[in-house]
């Protein structure tokens, strides 16, 4: 499974990013922290968000993320079809890839 949903509305799902190398989550019930909303596929394998693309804030203040003291970091990615397309101006070694979406870590 490549997303998993977080709360039992079908309002948050997780996902893992390669990039950063820890979890972000995507809100399709009510806007995230950035403002974003976002449909989904409803395929836990094969997931697709939509719009594209996903900006992540990495500093924002209601994020936990381990790159939250570089002001500087953010991940903004695409997930279609189970893949997870960065863009070049990602601040990880993947900007600019399209990778598999790795499975979720049996621990989530």
């Amino acid at each position: 499974m490549k997303v998993q949903e977080y709360d039992n509305d079908r309002s948050t799902y997780f996902c893992y990013c390669p990039g950063c190398q820890e979890y972000h989550s995507l809100h399709t019930g009510r806007p995230n922290a950035d403002g974003i909303r976002l449909e989904y596929n409803n395929s836990p394998e094969f997931p697709s968000f939509r719009p594209v693309p996903i900006g992540r804030i990495i500093n924002s203040g209601l994020n936990r993320s381990k790159h939250a003291n570089d002001p500087n970091w953010k991940c903004v990615f695409t997930i279609k079809f189970g893949k997870i397309s960065f863009s070049n101006d990602s601040s990880h070694n993947l900007a600019g890839t399209t990778v598999d979406l790795p499975d979720l870590m049996p621990e989530f």
